[in-house]
């Protein structure tokens, strides 16, 4: 297991006796990644249905402050999210030195992500309304290996910072409804492609969106039952020049990754 999904999970472990929500959660990921060159033609793209590629979620809440009706509170909140499976593969083998070799098939797929975010809130009558910011890691694995000796493996990396705004209203006792979106931004972000020796590309600027809408049942006083709708957005620029063993160069295009992803949580409140 790679060493940065221990160091989370273990980070997880270590202070979930002190959490004051936790939840678990399944997931499902509907792919859908391109890469351009800088005409805007077309070079590879990634997609998949919501069966395709599949993992789990979890997140524990730390209130910091209590809120009340009418006042601000406070909290801290770890998420961690797991998800592989096989995306279908379309493209080009693209450098600076060879034409475009056309191949197609199946990438094997492994997408992680870490987060922490401090937030406040301030409770309504019927709503909930919160302001947060954070930051996290992503990493992206595809492995490339079985397109008929053409394949390798790529593993897009970055820490990233976020800023977002949150609400939740209620339908009745039980029910509510919410939304929240941020904005990312990645820190020195990288690719690593095991191609013609082991080459590290840096990733031009990197940034995007996320958009949640959770649907919450509150079954009982501390239980709830939780579906999410999220969408992933991030702009990947073209990388710098990095050259291989051979001494060939190769170079990164543009590419945008557009993910939905659809959660199903059970929760409870300590």
């Amino acid at each position: 297991m790679n060493r940065v999904k221990i160091v989370l999970l273990v980070g997880f472990l270590n202070v979930s006796p002190f959490a004051h929500e936790l939840y678990v959660g399944s997931r499902m990921v509907n792919f859908d990644y391109e890469e351009k060159d800088g005409n805007g033609n077309f070079l590879d793209g990634e997609t998949s249905d919501f069966s395709d590629i599949s993992g789990i979620e979890i997140a524990l809440r730390f209130d910091t402050t209590s809120a009340s009706l009418n006042t601000m509170g406070s909290y801290l909140k770890l998420l961690f999210f797991y998800a592989r499976g096989s995306s279908k593969y379309e493209g080009f083998l693209s450098n600076q030195s060879i034409d475009n070799i056309h191949y197609s098939g199946t990438t094997d797929a492994q997408i992680y992500t870490g987060e922490l975010r401090v937030a406040a809130e301030k409770i309504r009558d019927d709503h909930t309304f919160s302001a947060f910011a954070g930051a996290g890691y992503r990493h992206w694995q595809r492995d490339l290996d079985n397109h008929e000796g053409y394949g390798y493996e790529e593993a897009y990396k970055w820490p990233y910072i976020l800023i977002g705004i949150g609400a939740k209203w209620s339908i009745d006792a039980a029910w509510s409804i919410g939304t929240s979106f941020y904005y990312q931004h990645a820190i020195d972000p990288k690719l690593d492609a095991s191609l013609d020796g082991k080459i590290t590309l840096d990733l031009g600027t990197t940034e995007g969106f996320h958009l949640d809408i959770p649907l919450t049942w509150n079954f009982s006083r501390r239980f709830f039952i939780e579906g999410n709708y999220a969408y992933d957005y991030w702009n990947i620029d073209e990388s710098n020049v990095a050259y291989g063993s051979s001494g060939q160069a190769y170079i990164e295009p543009r590419s945008v990754t557009k993910n939905q992803i659809i959660s199903l949580r059970i929760g409870y409140g300590f």
